[in-house]
């Protein structure tokens, strides 16, 4: 966008910059999400002008030798966010110790603790006001290629003025890219814009409640039960949330006669290959043929998908394991359920 600024003779912006976010309503977080869940990418906060899927990935490398600090890389880097390091390089097995504190409401982040020889650590850090953050980013873009603006930066969710000119501008992933970036990649935050842009598209307000509302309605023309749901957000990240199992059978079998079924599937992540599954069930019968969704908060794990068996058959499954401890049990349980489904003939 700044190159097409350039080409169109643009050399100074006379005033504010401003970064509109409008477009959705202005309920950055889930309303039952917790403090923890803000810290990281995970639970970014939500605007209709993100950049970066509003984080920020820093990544701690250990000194040449103990005892000198350790090397910190951040991605993007950006003025808008100041990161902090004070970790030190420790002996090479020594327990890795490391904490990351911010100042509350402000993007300043500090690293502490040590990091032995032989280790590195990676985080992605959720950024405090993702419009600010992308207007001040795309100042600095400004900046570099030569366009000079006189004022501060501002964001703003007032209605837009009339006669506005558009003189550069920038198409999004397409609606099924955006479907792959939630359910193969399970990315909260394109969740939670997906459901917003539903409310916006469907009922005419981009919040989390039209949203709702437009789910709701789908889920009754398909004739899904809704009963013993409760949908607070977008990506399953509040604790209110709830589904059942059989429901979510009947939304895939719905799914499975939509119009769109063949989108629908292949934004599954497919098991053994891509996605969240890229790692789970290679060398079994699921490996290729079991394309499902992942979900994990702590005490609770879930898949829920399309298992194509040894005979051809395709049969929808949920499983979700409730008040079991983090570890390899529950995804060890999960996976051998989908084995048996994809082995059967």
């Amino acid at each position: 966008m700044a190159d097409a600024l350039v080409a169109s003779g643009v050399r100074r912006i006379e005033g504010h910059l401003i970064g509109h976010e409008g477009a959705l309503a202005d309920e950055r977080r889930g309303s039952d999400w917790t403090w923890e869940d803000l810290v990281w990418g995970y639970g970014a906060e939500v605007s209709a002008l993100s950049f970066r899927d509003n984080v920020v990935a820093l990544r701690l490398l250990p000194g040449e030798r103990p005892g000198e600090p350790a090397r910190l890389e951040i991605e993007p880097l950006t003025s808008g966010v100041g990161v902090e390091s004070m970790v030190l390089t420790a002996d090479a097995g020594v327990e890795e110790d490391l904490t990351l504190t911010r100042e509350p409401g402000s993007n300043h982040v500090r690293l502490s603790g040590r990091l032995p020889l032989g280790r590195s650590w990676e985080g992605r850090v959720a950024v405090v006001d993702p419009a600010r953050h992308a207007t001040s980013a795309f100042a600095e873009v400004l900046a570099a290629r030569g366009i000079r603006v006189t004022g501060g930066l501002l964001t703003s969710s007032a209605p837009l003025p009339e006669g506005l000119r558009v003189l550069a501008a920038h198409d999004g992933p397409s609606l099924a890219e955006a479907i792959n970036f939630v359910n193969k990649d399970s990315l909260n935050l394109h969740a939670e814009l997906l459901l917003r842009r539903l409310g916006l598209q469907a009922k005419g307000e981009g919040s989390v409640a039209k949203g709702r509302e437009a789910v709701l309605d789908f889920l009754a023309r398909a004739g899904v039960a809704s009963e013993g749901w409760a949908l607070t957000d977008g990506s399953g990240l509040a604790r209110t949330d709830l589904v059942t199992p059989g429901g979510l059978v009947a939304l895939l079998l719905a799914m499975d006669r939509h119009p769109q079924a063949a989108v629908f599937r292949d934004s599954l992540a497919v098991a053994g290959v891509d996605g969240t599954l890229e790692t789970r069930l290679r060398g079994t019968p699921s490996e290729g043929r079991v394309r499902a969704k992942t979900g994990t908060l702590r005490q609770v794990n879930a898949l829920a998908g399309y298992a194509t068996t040894t005979g051809g058959e395709r049969l929808a499954f949920a499983i979700l394991v409730n008040n079991a401890e983090r570890g390899p049990d529950a995804v060890g349980a999960i996976d051998e359920i989908a084995t048996v489904l994809a082995a059967a003939r």
